[in-house]
């Protein structure tokens, strides 16, 4: 069941430090404090971790599901393409059985 949250997760990718990260997700580098508060270990690719102030929602991708039926599932009633990049930028190489996140507008 698609769950609406306050503090958003990021899918770390490649070799980001808590400054690539931040761009990403606040637009700005100077929130990597933030970032670095909420997840005070050693991040490795693939792990989540907590974005705090970034509302949106979270799910598990269904092994028999595209993409674009994820995004429908979590936005009813909203243009798919709207959330497609939202889903790559925050989620990386996400697949069918991961736990997703994706930012409200």
């Amino acid at each position: 069941m698609v769950e609406k949250v306050t503090e958003g997760l990021y899918r770390v990718q490649g070799l980001e430090s808590a400054q690539d990260v931040a761009r990403t997700v606040y637009g700005d580098v100077h929130k990597s404090t933030a970032l670095l508060r909420a997840n005070p270990y050693e991040w490795d690719v693939g792990d989540l971790i907590k974005v705090p102030g970034r509302p949106g929602r979270v799910e598990i991708w269904r092994e028999d599901e595209t993409v674009g039926e994820l995004i429908k599932r979590m936005f009813p009633n909203q243009p798919v393409h709207i959330y497609l990049y939202r889903l790559a930028q925050w989620n990386g190489r996400a697949k069918p059985g991961d736990v997703v996140f994706v930012p409200e507008r």
